[in-house]
């Protein structure tokens, strides 16, 4: 792969990042910037395989980038695209374990920012902060 490949599968990614609700705002040189102070671990699931399991500890936010998700809720099933967040609720709080399973129906790409990384992020710039306590404030008005 040549270099103009590269930064263009690079660049790609950073555009990708942007779609997902934590960064939405932030430019792509800022997401970027960010990035690389940051770990972040990137991965595949395949179909039927779970990318989060209920009752175990969030040690990081956890987003999908594409591809289906679903999630059984007594007895019914229902479908997710991404980009999202995978219950960002769960990452503090009395309660840190995640509530449900989630599955991959397709092959799903998956990005994890541990916990450490997260709170840096959100000291980092105020648009991820926001960002965060808006989808986490607005999960818990629906839930009323």
């Amino acid at each position: 792969m040549n270099s103009l490949d590269r930064n263009q599968k690079s660049e790609g990614i950073y555009s990708l990042l942007q779609q997902l609700p934590i960064m939405r705002g932030a430019s792509v040189a800022r997401i970027r910037e960010v990035a690389g102070h940051l770990r972040l671990n990137f991965r595949k699931a395949l179909p039927g395989e779970a990318i989060v399991a209920a009752g175990s500890q969030a040690e990081a936010l956890v987003c999908t980038l594409s591809g289906s998700t679903e999630i059984q809720r007594g007895g019914k099933t229902t479908a997710f695209e991404g980009p999202q967040m995978l219950f960002p609720e769960a990452l503090f709080g009395l309660d840190t374990r995640f509530p449900q399973t989630v599955t991959a129906a397709t092959e799903v790409s998956i990005l994890e920012i541990p916990k450490d990384d997260f709170r840096k992020m959100l000291a980092m710039d105020s648009v991820f902060l926001y960002n965060y306590l808006n989808a986490v404030c607005t999960r818990a008005q629906r839930a009323r």
